[in-house]
C-alpha cells in the first residue's frame, strides 16, 4: 500500500512555512531541511492502527530525527501539537537510532542502552533501513535487520505516520538535511517477526507480553492479592499497612521505624532479573531487598540483605549520607552508588530547554530492575 502525505506542523502554520523544510528530490527520495521554524512533521492522510512500516533514510552527522506513528493532533491537545510514538533517528555518539520516544507526552519509553546490539545497528553516513512493527500494543523498532526496541503499551492504538523535521538546537546547523525512500507499509496479512531476545519494556498492568514469555519471565505480584509473598520472619500473609488496591501493591505510611514493615517472596531464588514499577510519595524512603536471609536475628526490624534503594533524593536526609551517593535512588544500598543516566544538551527532552534525569519525578511511576546473574 503506498503512503500518500500531507502537510501537518507540531503548532498552526501559514502555506508559506508549509513548503519550506520539504522538498522532492530527482533520486526519488523525500528531503527534509533542517531549519530555524519549530519542529515540523509530514503527515500521512490516513490514519493506521496495526501496521508494519519500512523506509530508507539517510542522515547527516549532527541532525536530529523521527519517524512519528499512532500520533495524533487535536485543537484540544496543546493547540494542536502533534503527539505520540516516535522511532528516533539518532546519528551522534549517544547511538540511541531506534528507541521509542514519546512525543510532546511521555518523554523517553525506550532508551537503546537497554539492548547494546541494537544500539550498534545505524550507519553514519549511510543509507539505513528502518523497520516499524506495530500489533495491537506491541511497539517494535528495528534498524537494518537488527532488533532496536520492544516495548508493551496501549495508550494510542490508532494515527497518522510524519516524518519529523527538527528545529536547530546543539550542533546543528540550518540546511542540514534528512534523506528518506522506499517508504511503504502492510495493514493486512500481518505476521509479526519471531519472539527474539531483545528486553522488553512493558508498560501495562500486571501483564506478561509474548515475548517475555518465551525469555523466561512470570509475575511475581499477581495484581489481586499476596498470593506468593508472606511476612518477613512469618508464615503469615501480609496484612498490617499492607494492601492491594486497583492492580499494586500499597504500604500505610509509618512512623519511620523498622519493625514489622518488611514482606518476602515465598519462593527463594539465585540468579534472576527483576524488574518492577514503584511510585513514591514526597520524602519517602523504601526499598526492594534481594538474598535475604531470615537465619540472621533482626530484632524484628528489617530483614538482612542486599537492597536496591528507593528514596526520595531530594527531601530525604538519607540521600546525603553514606559515602558517593551509594544511599541515593537505585544505589545498592551503603555499597555501590547508581549511575542515573542524564540525557547530554542535545537529547530530547521534555522540557526542551536542558539536560533532564531520565528518573521521572517521583510522584510518577517509574521503572527498576536488577540482574543478579
Amino acid at each position: 500500500m503506498e503512503v500518500t502525505f500531507q502537510w501537518q506542523g507540531s503548532e498552526r502554520l501559514d502555506t508559506k512555512k508549509r513548503q519550506g523544510p520539504f522538498q522532492c528530490g530527482k533520486w526519488r527520495d523525500c528531503r527534509s531541511y533542517c531549519c530555524q521554524y519549530t519542529q515540523l512533521f509530514l503527515c500521512t492522510n490516513e490514519e493506521y492502527g496495526d501496521f508494519i512500516l519500512e523506509l530508507d533514510l539517510k542522515v547527516d552527522d549532527a541532525m536530529n530525527s523521527g519517524i512519528q506513528f499512532r500520533s495524533l493532533s487535536k485543537p484540544e491537545y496543546q493547540d494542536g501539537r502533534v503527539h505520540g510514538y516516535q522511532m528516533e533517528v539518532d546519528p551522534t555518539d549517544r547511538a540511541w537510532s531506534g528507541g521509542i520516544y514519546d512525543e510532546a507526552r511521555r518523554d523517553w519509553l525506550y532508551i537503546p542502552n537497554l539492548n547494546p546490539d541494537g544500539k550498534k545497528a545505524f550507519k553514519k553516513g549511510e543509507w539505513n533501513k528502518y523497520r516499524i512493527e506495530a500489533i495491537g500494543p506491541v511497539l517494535r523498532t528495528w534498524i537494518n535487520g537488527i532488533p532496536v526496541s520492544h516495548l508493551v503499551d496501549d495508550m494510542t492504538a490508532k494515527g497518522f505516520i510524519a516524518l519529523q523535521v527538527h528545529s536547530i538546537y546543539g550542533t546543528m546547523k540550518e540546511g542540514m538535511t534528512i534523506r528518506w525512500k522506499n517508504i511503504r507499509i502492510q495493514t493486512e496479512k500481518l505476521k509479526p517477526s519471531p519472539w527474539d531476545q531483545t528486553p522488553v519494556v512493558n508498560l501495562l498492568l500486571n501483564q506478561l507480553s509474548g515475548q517475555e514469555q518465551s525469555q523466561g519471565f512470570g509475575l511475581l505480584f499477581n495484581g489481586i492479592d499476596f498470593t506468593n509473598w508472606r511476612v518477613a520472619q512469618s508464615t503469615e500473609t501480609p496484612a498490617k499497612r499492607w494492601s492491594v488496591q486497583n492492580g499494586m501493591i500499597r504500604i500505610a505510611s509509618s512512623d519511620g521505624s523498622e519493625t514489622g514493615n518488611d514482606i518476602v517472596t515465598v519462593n527463594q531464588y539465585a540468579a534472576f532479573e527483576l524488574v518492577f514499577e514503584f511510585k513514591l510519595t514526597d520524602g519517602a524512603n523504601s526499598g526492594v531487598k534481594y538474598f535475604v536471609n531470615e537465619a540472621f536475628e533482626t530484632g524484628g526490624k528489617s530483614g538482612i540483605g542486599l537492597e536496591y534503594q528507593l528514596l526520595d533524593d531530594e527531601k530525604h536526609p538519607d540521600a546525603k549520607m553514606g559515602v558517593v551517593g551509594n544511599r541515593t535512588l537505585a544505589s545498592l544500598y551503603d555499597l555501590i552508588p547508581s549511575y542515573k543516566q542524564e540525557k547530554d544538551s542535545s537529547a530530547k527532552s521534555a522540557t526542551g530547554t536542558r539536560p533532564d534525569s531520565l528518573f521521572t519525578p517521583i510522584i510518577l511511576y517509574n521503572t527498576g530492575s536488577m540482574d543478579s546473574k
